[in-house]
Parts: structure tokens; C-alpha cells; sequence
């Protein structure tokens, strides 16, 4: 399993590059010159923020069929849309590849508003890399890398119908966490595969939760763990606020910016911050009947 998920991840690194010194530049002040951008671009060429984008494409998609670098620049293009097969599409078949230059910060966001029967799709043979993809309605799949292609997600990912799914020697990677209610839809499928949350198997050289049938990958970072003997590696804080007891530790291995309120109940722990920060982005947290926080080694 190693040797595939490091070449994996080694293939994602190469999403990186910088584009060549010839390319055109874009420059993207408002929706508009976005959507004109998506118009005129030609392979290799770079389109670069200039203000915070919010492109709503209604009924429509984007399809990526060139090489293309979305520099944004410090700022965040948020697409969003609705009602059609795809949001959006990066098609290797004729050579597309969508290359994200974040190196200055900023995000590029993919939040599905309707009924999409795949939020982003990446095929044949092409490569992609996104900050957070979003899906707020009943489609078929989040989020589907078909032909030998790569994903690589630089946040997180929420889902309203079924996760992830990889297959024709294609793969995954996501560095944030990934949602998807397991009672009702599929967490991941590699393959012919369906996989649950907990068939993951935690790599230790890479950090990753990974989850394979030895030719499709779907990587999650680990993003804490709870040190018990064996320990235990979380994608979801919430999944581990919630299986860990009486003194025990939750780990970070990350920074993690977490939207839910905590409630401890009735249970003592320790968060050892490791280093990081964890930022709880929520009023509702609360410690209650007889229950115990200690905060270890950071900041919560």
C-alpha cells in the first residue's frame, strides 16, 4: 500500500509548478472579467484575482480543457451553482489540468447550490486542486475522479448525498475534513468498493488516513488522534470529542478552525494542542455536569 499512496501524493506535489514565463495573464477585478477569462484563456495561461470573486454560474458549469492557473492572489473565488451533470469539470482528455496558485493565500471554493450530479468532476488522466468544496443539495456524488486522474483538496469537503469516488487507477487527496452522513449516503468508494469512515487504515510515514483497493486511492489527513494503546487517528474532531473518555488525550496534528460547539459532559480529558491552535468558531461550548477540559502544550 505505501508505495502507491507516496506516488500519489508525489503526483499531487507536481500540481504546484508554476505555470511557464510566456503564459498570458488574467487579471480578475470583477465577476464579469472572471467569466470572460473562462471564455479566452488559452493552455498554459493564468488567471489572477485582483478582488475577492463570487461567480455564480446559475444552470451552467466550467470545464477546464487546457492547462490553467487560478492565481488567487490573496483573495477567494467562490463558484457556485446549480441543475447541472457537473459544476465543475477538468477534462484531460484533450489536456486540461487546473493548477490553484495559493502560495499568497486566498482559496478557490466549489459550492454546489442545487441538484449537480457531481460537484467536481476530474477525468481522464487530468489533474485539479481546490481549497474547500461545499455541496448543499441532493446530487449523486460530491466529488468524482474517473480515468487515472488527481484530486487534490487543500481543505475540507461537506457533503450532502455520497462522498467520494475514485476509479481507473485515479486518486484523492484531502487535506481537511471530509462530511458525509454515513446512515444515509457512501463515504467513499475506491474501485468497485464502498468504504465506511472506519476502513481507513492510518499511514504513519504520510499522515494520512488512506483508503484503497491497490489501484484507487482516497487520502484524508489525519487531523488528531486520542493516544490509547493502540492509538486512534481522526479525520473529524468531532468523531474523536466523541469517542474519547474519562483521561484520555485528544491529540492535534494539525491547526484546526472547528464551527461546533463544544459540549463535555460528565467526562475529563486533555487536549494536547500539540503546537497547533485549535479555534472553535462557535459561542455553544460549554462544560457541564461534573465534566473536566485541561489544555495542553498550545491554545484552544
Amino acid at each position: 500500500m505505501l508505495p502507491l499512496v507516496m506516488a500519489a501524493l508525489t503526483m499531487i506535489l507536481l500540481l504546484g509548478f508554476a505555470a511557464p514565463a510566456s503564459a498570458a495573464v488574467h487579471f480578475v477585478s470583477v465577476p464579469a472579467e472572471f467569466g470572460d477569462a473562462l471564455d479566452a484563456y488559452e493552455n498554459d495561461d493564468i488567471i489572477r484575482l485582483m478582488q475577492n470573486i463570487y461567480f455564480d454560474m446559475n444552470d451552467g458549469n466550467i470545464m477546464i480543457d487546457k492547462v490553467v492557473t487560478f492565481d488567487v492572489n490573496g483573495f477567494i473565488l467562490e463558484v457556485t451553482g446549480s441543475d447541472d451533470y457537473y459544476l465543475l469539470k477538468v477534462d484531460g482528455e484533450s489536456g486540461g489540468k487546473l493548477i490553484l496558485d495559493d502560495s499568497a493565500g486566498g482559496a478557490f471554493n466549489v459550492i454546489d447550490l442545487g441538484s449537480c450530479g457531481t460537484s467536481v468532476l476530474v477525468t481522464n488522466g487530468s489533474e485539479a486542486t481546490v481549497t474547500n468544496i461545499i455541496q448543499k443539495s441532493s446530487n449523486n456524488w460530491t466529488i468524482q475522479v474517473l480515468g487515472g486522474s488527481i484530486l487534490n483538496v487543500t481543505g475540507n469537503v461537506k457533503c450532502h448525498n455520497n462522498g467520494v469516488k475514485a476509479v481507473d487507477g485515479s486518486a484523492v487527496t484531502i487535506d481537511g475534513t471530509l462530511w458525509v452522513d454515513e446512515s444515509l449516503f457512501t463515504y467513499i468508494s475506491v474501485g468497485s468498493t464502498d468504504m465506511s469512515k472506519d476502513e481507513g487504515v492510518y499511514d504513519t510515514s504520510a499522515g494520512y488516513i488512506v483508503y484503497t483497493d491497490d489501484v484507487n486511492t482516497v487520502c484524508l489527513r489525519a487531523i488528531c488522534e486520542i493516544d490509547t494503546t493502540p492509538v486512534t487517528w481522526y479525520n473529524d474532531l468531532a468523531d474523536a470529542l466523541s469517542d474519547v473518555l474519562d483521561d484520555e488525550t485528544i491529540k492535534l496534528l494539525t491547526n484546526i478552525n472547528y464551527n461546533t460547539g463544544i459540549l463535555i459532559s460528565d467526562k475529563s480529558f486533555t487536549f494536547d494542542v500539540n503546537g497547533f491552535v485549535l479555534n472553535v468558531m462557535c459561542e455553544d461550548s460549554e462544560v457541564t455536569d461534573g465534566g473536566a477540559l485541561e489544555v495542553s502544550d498550545g491554545q484552544v
